[in-house]
């Protein structure tokens, strides 16, 4: 079975004979310090020094927030065209279906395994709608620059994302609680998950099982199986 963790790599993980999930050490080996914490919110950040110091402007940009996106370098013209196409179809659809009820109150056997519809109602229909997909392309493409960019963070705030992304020794999520965004090292990140797969409950039961196959199949003939039982009466 495999576990995947964010930002950090992927940990292939067996059973031992025991039961147990693979040992940390064997992951990530034992040349990382256990205190490993940065927590940065804003200007503010606070712990236990990671396997090394963070720099300025990496605090700086992670202060930023994992959902702060830097200004690219160029715009990709061919994947802005693929977007304001795909945008145009939802219009499209959402004018051709407009308010009709197309919710299937039977719940397709075949439904979970359908390929997502790629048809497109033809233009012609509403031609205010065409006159203002048209307008809303035209300006776009016309007023977009795809060079030179001004960039919203600085040349070593760049570099320093970089950094960041090249350090398979860390692993930076969002914290459980607050805006706080948290830096750690991969080896206690991976020790906690293992921690957290090896636990039991009060009757010393395993939480997790390990599983030879995807038992999702499964769950999901038996979900249907619910759903066209008869409700009962009251």
């Amino acid at each position: 079975m495999e576990f995947s963790e964010h930002d950090g790599g992927i940990m292939d993980s067996g059973e031992h004979d025991d039961g147990n999930f693979e040992d940390v050490s064997t992951v990530a080996g034992d040349n990382v310090p256990s205190e490993s914490l940065y927590a940065v919110n804003g200007d503010s950040y606070a712990s236990r020094a990671a396997h090394r110091t963070l720099s300025e402007q990496e605090l700086r940009i992670l202060s930023k927030g994992l959902k702060f996106f830097p200004t690219p370098t160029n715009v990709n013209k061919t994947e802005l065209i693929t977007d304001i196409k795909q945008w145009g179809r939802r219009m499209r659809l959402r004018e051709y279906f407009g308010n009709d009820d197309n919710s299937n109150t039977e719940l397709d056997d075949d439904i979970t395994y359908k390929k997502p519809s790629s048809w497109t109602p033809s233009p012609g229909r509403d031609l205010a709608l065409d006159c203002y997909l048209n307008g809303v392309e035209r300006a776009i493409l016309q007023h977009t620059p795809y060079n030179m960019l001004r960039s919203n963070i600085t040349r070593l705030e760049r570099e320093a994302i970089k950094s960041l992304i090249r350090d398979s020794g860390i692993v930076i999520f969002q914290a459980d609680k607050g805006e706080a965004v948290v830096v750690q090292n991969k080896r206690d990140y991976l020790a906690e998950a293992y921690k957290q797969l090896n636990s039991t409950d009060e009757n010393g039961n395993k939480v997790y099982k390990h599983v030879a196959t995807d038992p999702t199949s499964d769950f999901v003939i038996r979900v249907k199986e619910l759903y066209k039982r008869p409700t009962p009466s009251m």
